[in-house]
């Protein structure tokens, strides 16, 4: 009887022992819920991140806000130009900064005289199709920067013309209109077609560059 009562007492020894190295520690627990702690939080973070939620901006709206134009005006201008759709804003913003710049532009004066009246000179680079024209342009007329600005804000389809092709032609007529009528001398014939120009730009006889785009032309 003895003998058996040790024997159950030395295996329930046993067995709680073993039990009790098998049993996790209060350190095991707090380090392990320390370590699944920053995933979770990583995955909250991921969650309610901004860039998940956030949509780019299309083409088109971009082109919109650079010229700060409304949605009514935006679809407006698509409707006559479909193929703004295509332009790339990038371009057409540094095209917009550019020009504005080149004539002291406003912002109103920018929408509202060009963009609303000819809207494809968005899809135009300001270095190669604009800047060189208007140059010769002012230097033919001997026009000062603000004589240029009202020029092209009462003729904008001078914007982007060819200047030997499409305006250079117009000039050397109206300079010969004003020889015939006896102003014999260069400078005097030079002035008359600027001011005649600059009161009734439609003496020009200008065509509007491609009717649509520059990759239209």
């Amino acid at each position: 009887m003895n003998i058996v009562v040790l024997i159950c007492f030395a295996s329930c020894f046993l067995f709680f022992n073993k039990g009790a190295a098998f049993a996790p520690s209060a350190s095991f627990l707090y380090k392990s819920q320390w370590r699944l702690q920053p995933q979770k939080s990583s995955l909250i973070a991921i969650a309610q991140s901004p860039s998940h939620n956030s949509v780019d901006k299309t083409m088109m709206e971009e082109i919109r806000d650079a010229v700060g134009l409304t949605e009514a005006e935006l679809k407006r201008i698509v409707s006559r130009v479909p193929q703004i759709n295509k332009y790339n804003a990038t371009e057409s913003k540094v095209c917009v900064s550019k020009l504005k710049s080149r004539l002291s532009l406003s912002d109103i004066e920018f929408k509202k005289k060009i963009v609303l009246r000819l809207p494809q000179y968005l899809g135009y680079d300001f270095d190669s199709d604009i800047e060189p024209s208007l140059t010769r342009l002012q230097d033919a007329l001997r026009m000062t920067d603000g004589e240029l600005k009202s020029l092209v804000l009462k003729c904008p389809q001078i914007i982007g013309l060819d200047y030997s092709n499409n305006i250079e032609p117009r000039i050397r007529a109206i300079i010969e209109e004003g020889k015939n009528d006896g102003l014999e001398d260069e400078n005097d014939g030079i002035a008359a077609a600027r001011a005649r120009i600059l009161e009734k730009p439609a003496s020009l006889n200008l065509p509007v560059r491609g009717a649509t785009s520059k990759t239209g032309a």
